[in-house]
């Protein structure tokens, strides 16, 4: 009994020394040189699954590491629902792409760029999305989920200079759409 005593002594102590600023610093000074220690910027170590917002480092952290943990397992059941055993990976910056991919890539990268959508400008998506959506007489409908927002209470806000809905506006133009349906909220 008396060192379960003597241990509940002890963790009193150091909650009570955690309130001092002198022991708080020296623990760090000491911690520092005599430990090796790094921080890791998750969002900056991980940039395929940080979100491109401008929110708080603790909330962007929180989402990246949640977009490591779920895309792997998203795309392993993928894969096992399509029947893929092996896939290769594509970069899609040192692609080879047809004359129609080309014009479509060209068109849709001036459109997002005139929006004032960075989907081109910073992130290249304008080639995955031209590749897929080529034929555009032949797109019916396009869902977009997500319009942005320039709120800095949002986690995955757009930052100052982001433009809400520009992605929108270019996707009305480069397509011929009987409808488009887009979702989001603010």
């Amino acid at each position: 009994m008396g060192s379960i005593k003597k241990i509940k002594d002890m963790n009193n102590l150091f909650k009570n020394l955690k309130h001092c600023a002198a022991i708080v610093s020296l623990k760090r000074k000491i911690w520092r040189k005599y430990v090796e220690f790094s921080r890791l910027n998750i969002p900056e170590t991980l940039l395929s699954f940080r979100p491109n917002s401008a929110g708080s480092y603790n909330a962007r952290a929180l989402l990246t590491i949640q977009a490591v943990e779920q895309t792997f397992p998203a795309l392993s059941a993928l894969a096992i629902k399509i029947g893929l055993r092996e896939s290769q990976v594509e970069n899609i910056d040192s692609g080879v792409y047809s004359a129609e991919e080309n014009r479509a890539i060209d068109d849709l990268k001036n459109l997002l760029d005139a929006s004032g959508s960075d989907k081109a400008s910073a992130h290249n998506y304008h080639k995955l999305y031209a590749r897929i959506l080529k034929e555009r007489d032949t797109i019916e409908a396009l869902l977009e989920i997500g319009l942005g927002t320039n709120n800095p209470d949002v986690t995955s806000n757009m930052g100052e200079s982001g433009r809400p809905g520009a992605s929108l506006r270019s996707f009305r133009d480069f397509f011929a759409l009987g409808e488009y349906i887009w979702s989001g909220y603010r």
